[in-house]
């Protein structure tokens, strides 16, 4: 049995939380994640969240 839980995304690129957002895109890249993001909003809760890079958050890479 496959158990589904929302989904929530970190990042810290703020293009890539609009450009994923945006309705219109040239990327096929950007509407594959939109389109899949999209689908699995139909079933579950989808948060996209951005965090400022490199800011000693647990889990962010810092370099």
């Amino acid at each position: 049995m496959i158990v589904w839980f929302d989904i929530t995304l970190f990042t810290s690129s703020q293009t890539a939380l609009r450009a994923i957002s945006s309705q219109r895109t040239r990327s096929m890249l950007v509407q594959e994640c939109g389109d899949a993001l999209e689908s699995l909003a139909r079933q579950k809760e989808v948060r996209l969240v951005w965090v400022p890079g490199h800011m000693a958050i647990p889990g962010n890479r810092e370099r």
